[in-house]
């Protein structure tokens, strides 16, 4: 069988700066793991406490996750079904949820 050589396969991909920080990651996630879904990340300044990613946090809901290094983030929520859910967490860890 011969092998395709348009397709490279691996489980997770790191994109570094030129300081050797990391600043992306694509990663496939572990099959059966919640906590380990695949998703795209960006790190921000002050590392993964800074953020952007983009997951699927469960089989039928997509996320997108905004993490501020002072402790607050945003997560705005897809169901299959079309519903969305915004959750919004400050630094002092108080929740408020918004949904359509």
């Amino acid at each position: 069988m011969a092998e395709d050589t348009k397709v490279l396969r691996t489980q997770r991909i790191e994109i570094i700066d030129d300081q050797g920080n990391t600043t992306m990651i694509l990663d496939g996630g572990t099959a059966g793991n919640r906590d380990a879904a695949p998703g795209l990340l960006s790190h921000g300044p002050d590392g993964s406490e800074s953020a952007v990613t983009l997951t699927m946090i469960e089989d039928d809901k997509l996320g997108i996750s905004l993490n501020h290094s002072a402790g607050g983030w945003i997560v705005v929520s897809f169901y299959e079904e079309g519903k969305a859910v915004i959750t919004l967490q400050d630094p002092d860890g108080k929740k408020t949820h918004f949904s359509a």
